[in-house]
């Protein structure tokens, strides 16, 4: 229906848990079991082509959510960090854009953030906000 590559999001989905699946050099094979591999949709042969020996990653996925018409990158927001400081000028260990840093001594550095709308596509992944 030439939507897809558009630079539209398609849908979203809640990544509950991330399990890491090693290669074996003993046993020439992924360390998986068979309830995981029957999930990915391949054998064990593709996936040892897939995988080349390095680590894979199995997403569990839930509340799957396809929408009926894909939204424009900028209706999500992004935390952006804000150009100004922090205006507290008391003890903000209850503020929850400051974060505490552990040194020689314990401070407090706030971190001021903003929500900014999607610009381009994440490179990878990243958590967004709906506007």
């Amino acid at each position: 229906s030439g939507e897809c590559g558009s630079g539209k999001v398609i849908g979203e989905f809640v990544c509950d848990r991330i399990d890491e699946y090693t290669f074996s050099n003993l046993e020439a094979e992924y360390r998986i079991n068979d309830i995981d591999i029957a999930k990915t949709c391949l054998n064990h042969s593709e996936l040892i082509g897939y995988g080349k020996g390095k680590s894979l990653y199995g997403w569990h996925i839930s509340e799957l959510k396809i929408y009926d018409k894909p939204k424009e990158l900028w209706q999500f927001l992004i935390k952006g960090e804000r150009d100004s400081g922090c205006v507290r000028e008391d003890d903000c260990s209850d503020c929850p854009n400051c974060v505490m840093v552990h040194g020689d001594y314990v401070e407090w550095d706030c971190r001021d953030y903003e929500l900014k709308p999607l610009t381009r596509p994440p490179q990878s992944w990243c958590f967004v906000e709906q506007e």
